[in-house]
């Protein structure tokens, strides 16, 4: 399945979790993601993409705000950035 027929219904707290088995949360992944399709947007305005070493930290920062409103933000940044690449 897509991945936002994925993330369809799945709340802060889940999408926040880290089991033992997991490096990351499925929230960190999707903020991966999304990350580096905003990356590739403005690769397709000519912006460079980031070094090898910066290239590794990329979408992987911290989420500090955890609540229902910042997951859904982060949902609608993905969905955005998703649909405007799929339009290049």
């Amino acid at each position: 399945p897509a991945v936002l027929e994925v993330l369809q219904g799945l709340d802060a707290a889940q999408a926040a979790l880290q089991t033992p088995v997991a490096k990351h949360s499925i929230w960190q992944l999707v903020q991966h993601m999304r990350s580096w399709q905003e990356l590739a947007l403005g690769a397709t305005e000519g912006r460079p993409f980031p070094d090898n070493a910066e290239a590794d930290l990329v979408g992987w920062e911290k989420i500090t705000d955890l609540s229902p409103n910042a997951w859904k933000k982060e949902v609608d940044r993905f969905r955005d950035s998703a649909d405007k690449l799929s339009q290049k």
